[in-house]
This record gives structure tokens, sequence and C-alpha cells, in this order.
């Protein structure tokens, strides 16, 4: 599959629950040793079509460090502490409050640590849209997410006529690159092994007010 060493057989479960919730699961196996890391890269507006960019949504990471990254946004392998910097999203943050730190990459493109032990289902983040009251919370097995705010969207059919910064992402994943870096969590699946990763989505009209 894509070039990787052996034949590797994925699946990704998708279901929706009464209780508002998207859960995914993604699974896969191999019959010789390959890397694999498998994301999910939908793109988030909670105010709904048509309300223009996300830059008002509130952001809260469960994510006390992030990874470095050079200048063509691949990981150095050092990971650094959030404290201090733009990147700290720890206590509720517009989107759009310090991303203008950001202008070199047109925005947050950046792979969060989510607090607590990989491989057990854990909040990694919270995205709340008070003009329409919605939010949505992000748990996952998964060690990383990545938050996107969609900097390249070009407002043309393919990208659904969503302009720059009219949606974000938060991909629960595994440290991009690890292969790479041998302090990252390793990728590599091997012969009789299963890899398995959750994440849920739980939507709701709670608000955290200021």
């Amino acid at each position: 599959m894509e070039g990787f060493p052996g034949t590797l057989e994925a699946i990704a479960d998708y279901s929706f629950s009464e209780a508002d919730e998207l859960k995914m699961v993604f699974e896969a196996t191999t019959d010789a040793p390959t890397h694999v890391n498998l994301c999910n890269h939908s793109y988030w507006n909670l105010g709904g079509v048509g309300t223009g960019q996300v830059l008002d949504t509130v952001l809260t990471l469960d994510a006390d460090e992030v990874l470095d990254v050079d200048t063509d946004l691949i990981p150095t392998g050092r990971i650094n502490q959030v404290t201090g910097s733009g990147l700290d999203f720890r206590q509720p943050t517009a989107l759009g409050e310090r991303i203008e730190q950001y202008a070199a990459t047109k925005g947050y493109d950046h792979c969060f640590v989510v607090r607590g032990p990989a491989g057990t289902l854990r909040k990694a983040a919270r995205a709340e849209d008070h003009r329409s009251g919605r939010v949505m919370e992000v748990w996952t097995t998964q060690p990383a997410v990545q938050l996107y705010t969609g900097n390249h969207l070009a407002g043309i059919p393919s990208s659904g006529g969503y302009g720059r910064h009219d949606a974000f992402c938060l991909e629960t994943q595994h440290h991009p690159d690890a292969p790479n870096h041998a302090n990252f969590p390793s990728t590599l699946l091997r012969q009789g092994e299963r890899f398995s990763e959750t994440t849920v989505h739980r939507f709701s009209t709670e608000i955290t007010l200021p």
C-alpha cells in the first residue's frame, strides 16, 4: 500500500450515537514491518455554512507540549513546552487571538502532544462557537493532535467554497515523521500486531462563558 513494505490492510469505522457523538475507529494489520499513522482530516466550522472565518472559535487543548518544526513544517525532533508561547491553548483562547504570530505559515499548523497516557481515551480538545452555542470536544487514544486553521483553503469549488481560516482541523494522530526521531512514539507495526486507535467527537450546546 502506497509503497510501504508489506501488505497493509486498514479499516476506518465511523458511527454516530444518539448521544451526539461521532466515533472513529481506525485499525490496521500488516504482513511485514510497516510504519502506520492513520488520521482523519475533517474540516470544522461550528458556526455553520456561510458564517465566515473561525477566528472567533474558542479552543482549549489538553496539551503542555508541541512538536518543534523547521521552515518546511517538518518536525526537528525537539518537543517544546507551550508555556509563554502563542501555542498555549491550555486556557480557552480564540483562534484569532494570537494567529498573527504565525504569519509565516499563514496560521496554525502545529502538532500538540495530548496530555495523559496514549492508548487511553482522554480529552484532547474543546472548541466553542459562542455565536451558535455549539461545542465540540475531541477525545482520543492517539498521542497527539494537529491543529490546522485552513491556511491554504482557496475559496474554490474543490475546497467547498471555503476560504482561508473559514474552517479548522483537529487531527488526532501519532507524531509526524516518527520513523526519523527515536524519541517519538513508534509507528512501526509488525506482523501479528494490530494498529487500533479511537477518536470521539462529542457535540453539545454547553458554553463556557469568559
